[in-house]
């Protein structure tokens, strides 16, 4: 146990590891075991380093320390075959005296270094003597473990102050994107909202509009009215002027004739007839013209009322003019009288013919402004209707727009909605495959340690039984000694224990009642025995068990009493539950033959009071001779020298089991790592499409509400223009039928 390597004349580990001859391979390790006796249980494992744990006493009677030195790997220190560090070992023998600088093991110059030593190297001996450098060690690691601690806590302090610092830049950073984002959200709000102020101010003004098409609406039929009004007056004119150029007409003939009848009244009376059939044709054109007005007042209805007081003023004349032509075969003297009145009618009917020519000018004037505005109301009829044509497309075309949009949005929140459940999914699947990952960790963790712990327990076993450890010192050494020689005691079988098959659960109890039995050697005669005690020299060894053969007597084993026998704690004899192999059974079986198995002491004392004369063991390992001896105390603890064969075959067994079931777990680790990989990306996947969709479908309602907007504006627009092409076309209509009547 040596620490330094200078002690042992060496520098490296290698230097006491074997390197090998001519004949003999180099070795990859040196160990070196210390075997303690340990019945006192003085030997104890130290506390937590934090003082959470107590120290722990170890339960066994025997306790060995191994340091095993690998080339290239360093050292590795085991107790009791069990993994441990050099510290463990270190503390576990603080206080016992056994220490590396305890005064139990003095070497070569101690004694002169003690004799020489100053009075703080003495008060450390004397200290360590009186059991006082546990304490010491562990306030020395206390004291470390509190510098550590306060070295952490400036540190964490040091790390605490940057962090303060990063966390106040990092709050004005947040500070700062927290603004950004709520004046990134004011300037979408504001936008929209600009967007839907714009609409708005787009539907007053067409509502101004519309109002105003109202007025020009309400204009233009007052204008066409006065129009009509206009036409009508015109007509009336018209009648009147076509009546009075009639009369004009009328008027000249009726001088001419006169001035005629004037200048021919002298010359003779028959001229009277002449002017007579004169008045006759005059009388047929006249009639022949009634005729004319009366077709064109059948064909112009409206006129009529018009042309029937022209008639009857034609009637009048007519009938005036009868009696004007028999009044000139009577009145001759009154001619030039009638020619100085119809003069001067005439000048009255020139000037009304004149003020209805000044009227009909005017009304011609008004007419053709009105055609005028006709072909302009015809002209905006047809940019009317063009513009509704326009109009209709494009409402025909936002709706389909509005409707692909609204497919668009449905479809997109249907798929974020389906892209949420999957990626709460995805989630989910994540945290079952890390939680898996960790218990398959968890289980590769224990099976690497209880792998470990069953090659420890196979390399400890093996060794054991290379060197026969739990055997008596004499037996031990003569079976060394036979190993290395077998010639030497030919004669030599094995120990007791070699040949026995005990059950698991017996084995702690037999080996305590057995003792120093088990290590029996087995001889064929006495001779042998000698010769094998021969081996063991003159230094002290111990006493050695021999059965000889051919010297053992096979007694007759104790008569079971029928109480005994039927007693549910009698468990039965030890030949019985345990199985002897090798051809020395019956040797083997007389050292057990009196030996009944009860399940406690109670079981035992019944036995002997029932009469039962031989060996009572209990299965805890206390034996009630029949002398009345009472032998008791702690059982070997399992893994003695019983059941080593049978535990070193299952351990292989165990190891395979246990190396393919951390294969396994190494490949399901592989996989749920694979799993976890392809979770988490397609979990950002989801995440990224998630966002993509969250974008789009946010793009979509904004759009929607957009074309909302513009369809609601085109609606508008067309309802305005369906009003105004209403009005237009019923202007049109009124000037065509007005110009029709004209």
């Amino acid at each position: 146990g040596e620490g330094s390597l200078r002690s042992l004349r060496g520098v490296r580990t290698e230097d006491i590891i074997f390197a090998g001859t001519e004949r003999r391979r180099p070795l990859g390790m040196a160990e070196v075991t210390l075997v303690l006796d340990n019945e006192d249980g003085a030997l104890a494992l130290p506390a937590g380093p934090n003082g959470d744990t107590p120290a722990m006493p170890l339960a066994f009677a025997e306790v060995t320390v191994t340091r095993r030195g690998m080339r290239n790997t360093g050292s590795e220190y085991f107790i009791n075959g069990l993994p441990c560090r050099l510290r463990d070992i270190q503390m576990m023998f603080l206080g016992t005296g056994v220490g590396a600088h305890s005064y139990a093991l003095i070497s070569q110059g101690d004694v002169e270094q003690m004799l020489d030593a100053t009075p703080d190297e003495r008060r450390m001996i004397l200290e360590e003597a009186a059991g006082l450098a546990k304490y010491k060690r562990r306030r020395h690691d206390a004291e470390r473990r509190m510098a550590a601690a306060e070295t952490t806590l400036l540190r964490v302090t040091d790390i605490l102050g940057e962090l303060d610092a990063q966390a106040s830049q990092l709050a004005v950073q947040a500070e700062a994107a927290e603004g950004y984002q709520a004046h990134t959200r004011e300037l979408r709000t504001l936008e929209l909202s600009l967007q839907v102020e714009e609409v708005r101010r787009g539907i007053r003004a067409q509502r101004r509009v519309r109002d105003q098409l109202e007025e020009i609406a309400v204009r233009r039929r007052e204008i066409g009215d006065a129009v009509r009004a206009v036409i009508e007056e015109r007509a009336a004119l018209d009648q009147r002027a076509a009546g009075a150029g009639r009369e004009w007409e009328q008027i000249q003939q009726d001088r001419v004739s006169l001035a005629q009848r004037r200048a021919a009244a002298e010359a003779a009376v028959e001229l009277v007839s002449e002017r007579l059939r004169a008045v006759d044709a005059h009388r047929e054109r006249i009639e022949r013209e009634v005729s004319r007005y009366r077709a064109e007042q059948d064909a112009l209805g409206s006129e009529r009322a018009a042309h029937g007081a022209a008639e009857r003023d034609l009637e009048a004349w007519l009938d005036r003019a009868r009696a004007g032509m028999e009044a000139l075969e009577a009145q001759l003297a009154g001619i030039d009288a009638d020619a100085v009145r119809g003069e001067t009618e005439l000048e009255a009917c020139r000037a009304e013919a004149r003020t209805l020519a000044e009227a009909r000018a005017r009304a011609d004037n008004e007419m053709a402004a009105a055609e005028a505005r006709e072909g302009e109301h015809q002209d905006r009829s047809a940019s009317l209707d063009r513009r509704a044509a326009y109009l209709r497309e494009q409402t025909d075309g936002g709706r389909l727009r509005q409707s692909a949009l609204a497919k668009e949005t449905a479809e997109g929140a249907a798929g974020l909605e389906e892209s949420r459940g999957r990626l709460t999914r995805l989630r989910a699947e994540l945290d079952e495959h890390r939680g898996a990952q960790a218990a398959v960790l968890a289980d590769e963790r224990l099976l690497e340690i209880e792998r470990e712990r069953l090659a420890s327990r196979l390399s400890f076993l093996e060794e054991a039984r290379a060197q026969y450890r739990g055997y008596e010192g004499g037996a031990r050494e003569i079976l060394l000694a036979w190993r290395a020689n077998p010639a030497a005691i030919p004669g030599l079988r094995g120990a007791v224990a070699d040949f026995l098959n005990v059950p698991r659960a017996l084995r702690p109890a037999l080996e305590a009642a057995l003792g120093p039995a088990l290590s029996a050697l087995i001889v064929p005669a006495v001779e042998d025995a000698r010769a094998a005690l021969a081996l063991l020299g003159r230094e002290p060894r111990g006493s050695v068990m021999f059965v000889p053969v051919s010297a053992v007597a096979t007694p007759e084993p104790p008569a079971l009493p029928p109480a005994v026998a039927s007693d549910p704690a009698t468990l039965g004899r030890a030949v019985d539950r345990i199985t002897i192999a090798g051809q020395h059974a019956d040797a083997i079986r007389a050292i057990l033959s009196d030996i009944l198995i009860v399940a406690d002491l109670d079981a035992a004392v019944r036995a002997r009071t029932q009469g039962y004369r031989g060996r009572l063991l209990s299965l805890a390992g206390e034996m009630l001779t029949p002398e009345g001896v009472l032998i008791a105390g702690r059982p070997v603890p399992e893994g003695g020298i019983l059941g080593r064969a049978e535990e070193m075959a299952e351990i292989p067994e165990a190891l395979e089991r246990v190396r393919g079931a951390i294969g396994e777990l190494g490949r399901r680790r592989g996989a749920l790592g694979e799993r976890i990989r392809e979770a988490e990306a397609a979990i950002a996947a989801a995440e990224a499409f998630q966002a993509r969709q969250t974008e789009a479908v946010s793009e979509c309602r904004r759009r929607l509400t957009l074309m909302d907007a513009e369809i609601e504006r085109l609606t508008f627009e067309m309802d305005q223009l369906a009003g105004e092409q209403a009005a237009v076309h019923q202007a049109v209509a009124s000037q065509q039928a007005l110009r029709e009547r004209v």
